[in-house]
């Protein structure tokens, strides 16, 4: 855990005043096209924290496992369809020897750890500097560290220390 697959050192996100949500879906399974949906029984109560409850220093954790669809997903609604990410012949002919995660998935997977731990729903993700040291690979679980830095009370906005690892 030395170094990080991803980090940055801005994160801006201003508040709603919002405290508690819960989801509204319809059924839990999976239809045609395999997208997961849920009914409301079976949705957990999430909640965040309001500009005031948050606190310098203060950290969540949120993990992801990396599949194989996950990385087919991703490809499908962003248009990268890189054969480094999606044709493991091809894959193991580069330098990565497998397929590999596309890096914005990273970053799509830093959007769900604020948009569900710190600060939560209702948080909207301004920008983030990225820089990437190592690939994700299929398999890998990957968490997001986030710890809050600065809180600018004119703007309600939080700026967090954001880690991303796997693993290892």
């Amino acid at each position: 855990r030395d170094a990080p697959f991803a980090s940055g050192n801005v994160l801006h996100t201003p508040f709603l005043p919002i405290k508690f949500f819960t989801l509204r879906c319809e059924k839990v399974g999976y239809h045609s096209s395999d997208l997961l949906y849920y009914e409301p029984q079976y949705m957990p109560k999430i909640n965040n924290y309001t500009y005031d409850e948050i606190t310098i220093g203060q950290t969540a954790t949120y993990s992801k496992l990396i599949e194989e669809r996950d990385v087919q997903l991703f490809a499908a609604v962003s248009g990268d369809v890189n054969p480094v990410h999606l044709d493991a012949a091809f894959a193991a002919t580069t330098q990565f020897k497998s397929c590999i995660a596309h890096g914005m998935l990273s970053g799509a997977i830093i959007s769900a750890a604020i948009a569900m731990e710190l600060p939560g729903p209702g948080t909207i993700y301004l920008g983030q500097s990225l820089r990437f040291r190592l690939p994700v690979k299929l398999g890998d679980t990957i968490t997001v560290n986030l710890k809050v830095i600065d809180k600018t009370d004119k703007r309600k906005f939080v700026t967090l220390d954001c880690n991303v690892f796997n693993q290892n």
